[in-house]
């Protein structure tokens, strides 16, 4: 009877905290969630200027450039083995000006910079000023492509330090915890854009523990990927898939964060340097950017099935995290 109760309280909750998300989506409010995550240093970042590299190609080019470090591409589905650890680039002049220098035989990759020239329509001029009239009728741009080195191919510079957040102790007692009780695998990547979980082989995969805010946000990330990782657990088994914006892939988010919200209250969350994230508000407004993948009224009728399997799934992640040894 009293687990029963337990449960309903814990359905209530997490009912309570989705109703809130949809209500959030309903007014328009679904982009204020915060990730907890920096960028700086991971984004492609020149180490000469210390700003982070413009352009959607440019920061895909460095990207894929990072996650594959000094191997060649590869999409054979295989993870690579050696990334770069960070997202720091500079030209070999620029590294040469910061006292580094590149390795021999290191290969460069690529990115495009843009220059505009004057054009003076009168006299043919294209360069700064046109001599004749000392002003240009036309602005145009023109594109070269730039031979660029990470922060690992070079000696001589370290990166900026990242602080490790304090107060991580509990993640990484929860970590053996879940090796020891599970098969599910958790490391940490320095070339993670955010968490994740790979169903085929059992592993969640998190930032390294400098890039997040504080320590509450590193649990709640936990929380949330090993929420996802309960789906292929005995006992709380389900469908999910993998077609980012689908329907399938947002109920499987919405679970997955009410559970693992649920999973943090009973662990006991740790102290946050943004109070209204600890009282659910940061969920409230995950849940709300994929609430609005719904009809409303779809959504609204699913809400206690939702919350039903959230709660199924939270318990089988603290029974992980939980307890002593």
């Amino acid at each position: 009877m009293e687990r029963t109760k337990l449960t309903d309280s814990l359905t209530a909750v997490a009912e309570g905290l989705l109703r809130g998300a949809v209500a959030k989506a309903d007014r328009g409010e679904r982009w204020d969630w915060d990730s907890g995550l920096t960028s700086l240093g991971f984004d492609p970042t020149s180490a000469a200027t210390g700003r982070a590299y413009t352009g959607r190609w440019n920061t895909l080019f460095l990207r894929v450039a990072q996650m594959f470090g000094n191997e060649p591409p590869s999409w054979d589905g295989k993870e690579p083995e050696n990334p770069y650890a960070t997202g720091w680039w500079a030209t070999f002049q620029q590294w040469e000006g910061l006292g580094a220098q590149v390795r021999k035989g290191e290969k460069a990759s690529h990115m495009f910079v843009s220059r505009n020239f004057g054009v003076c329509q009168d006299h043919g001029a294209s360069k700064k000023n046109c001599d004749e009239c000392h002003s240009f009728d036309v602005m145009r741009r023109y594109f070269r492509m730039v031979a660029v080195f990470n922060a690992d191919q070079v000696d001589g510079w370290d990166p900026p330090k990242m602080e490790v957040p304090e107060g991580t102790d509990r993640v990484e007692t929860w970590i053996e915890r879940i090796h020891q009780r599970s098969p599910i695998e958790v490391r940490f990547r320095p070339d993670a854009f955010r968490g994740s979980f790979q169903p085929t082989n059992k592993r969640i995969t998190l930032p390294t523990l400098g890039r997040f805010q504080d320590a509450a946000m590193v649990e709640d990330t936990l929380c949330h990927e090993l929420a996802h990782a309960t789906s292929v657990l005995p006992g709380t088994e389900r469908e999910t898939s993998t077609e980012f914006g689908s329907l399938p892939y947002a109920r499987e988010e919405l679970i997955a964060e009410s559970a693992g919200w649920l999973m943090g209250l009973s662990a006991g969350r740790a102290p946050n340097d943004d109070s209204s994230c600890s009282e659910g508000d940061n969920s409230v407004s995950y849940l709300a950017n994929w609430a609005g993948t719904f009809n409303p009224e779809k959504l609204g009728t699913e809400i206690s099935s939702i919350a039903k399997q959230a709660v199924a799934a939270s318990r089988a992640g603290f029974a992980l995290i939980g307890g002593e040894g």
